[in-house]
């Protein structure tokens, strides 16, 4: 079943680019992920991701918290675990 507002449903806060440009609802990241991405990375997982995010939360399927974070590629800067040998 598709969400009410689908496409227009917005942020809870507008995601601000580097560039200066605003996403304010999905409809907006649907420019960014099309043109400012690369044609050699269109089938990266991380932007696979961030796409099938997209669509899913304009369907109801998905948050649209989930779209925030693919989209500013904080999916990808996980933390990095170190083990640490403790001595004593």
């Amino acid at each position: 079943m598709a969400e009410a507002n689908g496409w227009l449903r917005a942020f809870d806060a507008p995601i601000v680019l580097p560039s200066g440009t605003w996403l304010i609802t999905l409809r907006d990241a649907i420019p960014h992920l099309s043109e400012t991405v690369p044609k050699r990375e269109h089938k990266h997982p991380r932007i696979l991701l961030a796409a099938t995010e997209l669509t899913d939360a304009a369907e109801g399927r998905a948050l649209i918290m989930h779209v925030r974070i693919a989209i500013t590629g904080r999916a990808k800067k996980q933390p990095t675990i170190r083990s640490q040998r403790l001595t004593t």
